[in-house]
């Protein structure tokens, strides 16, 4: 929207000149906090990305690509080394998880002490024995089940 479209009327609304052949008419006439609600609309929320490449355009595509040798030839990924380990670049699931909702799982929420992984439970049979089991025989509270050290 340019700014020399936009004015304010005596009484304090706000006159938008619309550009030729628009469905609306000439000019729309708002009051502010319209204006501004129409202006504020279309911005992000913070950390939402608007725009989105794939493919050969992304920031990091999955292969490295080069231009084909023809015209007839596709584009092909380049080979590294063969027998050279492939770079770790993607961030951990905890990271990533932190990033978006602001919240560290891999902290304990008692003490702050890092916490380890120590396997993952894919079977929805076995996820759904374990919950049984702890809502049968809940485990006792071992935080405080001892006195405190004595100074």
């Amino acid at each position: 929207m340019a700014i020399d479209r936009v004015s304010v009327t005596p009484d304090g609304k706000v006159l938008l000149s619309l550009p030729e052949g628009h469905d609306q008419g000439g000019a729309l006439v708002l009051e502010p906090m319209e204006f501004t609600r129409r202006l504020t609309w279309h911005i992000a929320d913070p950390g939402r990305h608007t725009v989105h490449y794939h493919g050969a355009y992304a920031n990091r595509p999955r292969a490295p690509y080069r231009p084909p040798a023809d015209e007839g030839s596709p584009a092909k990924p380049v080979a590294g080394p063969a027998g050279e380990p492939k770079p770790s670049s993607r961030a951990s699931w905890a990271r990533l998880i932190w990033r978006v909702y602001e919240c560290d799982l891999l902290s304990c929420v008692r003490c702050g002490a890092e916490m380890k992984i120590v396997s993952f439970l894919p079977e929805p049979a076995v996820i759904g024995w374990i919950v049984k089991h702890l809502a049968e025989h809940p485990p006792p509270d071992r935080f405080h089940a001892r006195a405190p050290p004595a100074a």
